[in-house]
């Protein structure tokens, strides 16, 4: 979000122009700690409030909303696993393909706000590094049922992979066309 609200030009929006300002003018920690306060529904376990509630935030989650966000990644007919997309994608177009015949989920590669190409766990560790290890570690805590889900999420898109022939074949085809666009 740090990086996507520094990118962003289209300003419209006070709440957006706030968050741009933040970025600019904060730094990544600066950033983190006012989206902890002005936007928690954002950064703390965000991905288990709307799996779970339907993005509503009232209150922080609880186990029992974790629980429910993992029963719908279970459930869920498209899942996206962000840092996994192209995969994501692949086994989308896999299944769905018996119900939208000529179903193509290539893209033209948009909205890419990170400009890193560092995996998660490097990303997490400059994260640390900018954060200090005590903004670091109290965004990893009030996060902890969004790891578990994420966690969850890349369990099932590994055994949906695993339903599915010649994948990384399918794989690399998908990412060919991909480059076309």
């Amino acid at each position: 979000m740090y990086y996507y609200f520094r990118k962003l030009d289209n300003l419209a929006d006070p709440y957006v122009e706030q968050a741009h300002q933040k970025a600019h003018q904060a730094g990544l920690a600066g950033f983190v700690e006012w989206s902890l306060e002005a936007q928690p529904y954002n950064v703390v376990n965000s991905q288990t409030c709307f799996c779970s509630t339907g993005g509503a935030y009232y209150f922080p989650p609880s186990s029992s909303h974790l629980k429910r966000a993992k029963s719908t990644l279970k459930n869920i007919k498209i899942l996206g696993v962000v840092d996994r997309f192209d995969e994501s994608l692949v086994v989308a177009e896999f299944f769905l393909r018996f119900i939208y015949r000529d179903l193509d989920l290539s893209y033209v590669r948009q909205n890419s706000a990170n400009p890193s190409r560092l995996d998660l766990p490097e990303r997490l560790n400059d994260m640390k590094i900018q954060c200090g290890d005590a903004l670091f570690g109290e965004i990893t805590r009030l996060n902890k049922f969004d790891e578990e889900l994420w966690q969850c999420a890349n369990q099932e898109l590994d055994r949906r992979i695993s339903h599915i022939p010649r994948f990384e074949q399918k794989l690399q085809s998908f990412r060919k066309r991909c480059e076309i666009w």
